[in-house]
């Protein structure tokens, strides 16, 4: 018995030790590491998390630690999958870093600089007061990036975007100083733009005097500027370079804007007029309790001269008129938005796209507005945000 037992493991193919253990995998890092190749940085504080959201930051590139890719080397290995990262990472920084904006340019300094999937952001001002404290330049761009991120997040998945379908990302540029503004205003983008210069196009733009009036260097004023904005320069980008602005679709345009602005913040106060930050507080920039009372005692129809002006004219009541009734259509027809909008920007009138995508004529339209409005809107507009 025992020698058949030992003849049957004579018979057995013997095990190499070496090949039972298993290859080194040169993806992974060392035990100092957890395996990862690269650490995170540690010299980016509370905004550590806010700079992952970001494409490229100026300050976070300045870290003599990492550079801006927010990851250190292990010093204990040269592999890993966060190394293999930082070095992408650092390449894309180093590219950054050396390209350069045309206010750079023209200024002849280094600026502020955060770039997101949607948007190029300068702010200049050292400081803004943020409620009862203040926000250093890096704090502000950053909640900038945020707000206008959220927004536009918002803004794709109803016009359904994706980043190839903009021209480019719009800049965002405010200035402290108004002459910077003025020369940027006028060697740029090729006008005196007053306290307030928006360019549409296929590279869409705005430079702002961040401390004139309505915005007086405060930081809630500021970036709800820039988040109604950025839905102008949007607008104009995606899918087709044309601004609808200026053509029979004002409020499409401004409507649009409001409701963005009003989404992040349940408060408006943009409505450039003459191209400006206008500061005009129309209903307290609450403006749900108000729509539901003017149209209510308003019984005339309202759409068919609404939906004939351009942006530049609609008065204080007509932009609240304009929001509302975008505020609508997002809710009841969301898949027409981005039909109308290239309806619009090839010229088709109001009265044809209501037929064709709301499926009713603009009378029809109108009424079902205004049922809707009265069904839903509050007896009491909720509270307003006090800061970014």
């Amino acid at each position: 018995m025992i020698l058949f037992v030992a003849l049957a493991l004579s018979l057995c193919p013997q095990i190499d030790e070496e090949q039972s253990k298993p290859e080194i995998d040169i993806s992974l890092g060392c035990k100092k590491c957890g395996f990862m190749g690269a650490e995170d940085c540690n010299g980016h504080g509370k905004l550590f998390d806010a700079e992952h959201q970001v494409t490229y930051c100026w300050e976070a590139a300045q870290c003599k630690d990492c550079s801006g890719a927010l990851l250190v080397d292990c010093n204990g290995c040269e592999s890993g999958p966060l190394f293999l990262r930082r070095q992408q990472q650092l390449s894309k920084m180093e590219r950054f870093i050396k390209s350069t904006t045309e206010p750079g340019i023209l200024l002849e300094r280094k600026l502020p600089r955060i770039l997101t999937e949607h948007f190029d952001l300068c702010v200049t001002a050292k400081k803004m007061k943020n409620g009862s404290k203040n926000m250093d330049t890096h704090q502000l761009m950053h909640s900038m990036a945020t707000e206008c991120e959220a927004a536009a997040s918002l803004f794709d998945t109803h016009f359904e975007a994706q980043p190839f379908n903009y021209s480019n990302r719009a800049r965002l540029w405010y200035w402290t100083s108004e002459k910077d503004h003025q020369e940027v205003c006028v060697e740029i983008l090729g006008s005196n733009g007053g306290s307030d210069l928006k360019f549409y196009g296929v590279n869409p733009a705005v430079s702002s005097f961040s401390n004139g009036y309505g915005l007086s260097n405060d930081a809630l004023e500021v970036v709800r500027n820039a988040v109604h904005v950025s839905i102008h320069l949007m607008l104009s980008s995606v899918h087709q370079v044309s601004w609808i602005g200026n053509k029979k679709a004002g409020w499409f345009d401004v409507g649009a804007a409001h409701w963005y602005e009003d989404k992040l913040f349940a408060r408006v106060a943009t409505y450039c007029i003459d191209e400006a930050n206008s500061g005009l507080h129309y209903e307290n920039g609450q403006w749900r309790v108000a729509m539901k009372k003017y149209l209510r005692k308003n019984k005339t129809y309202i759409l068919p001269t609404l939906t004939q002006l351009t942006s530049g004219v609609l008065e204080e009541e007509q932009h609240a008129l304009a929001w509302s009734f975008y505020d609508y259509v997002v809710a009841n027809h969301p898949a027409a938005l981005k039909p109308m909008l290239l309806g619009y920007k090839n010229d088709v009138e109001s009265r044809v796209l209501f037929k064709k995508h709301l499926e009713m004529n603009i009378m029809q339209v109108e009424d079902a507005w205004r049922a809707w409005v009265a069904e839903t809107y509050p007896a009491k507009d909720i509270k307003p945000r006090k800061k970014v």
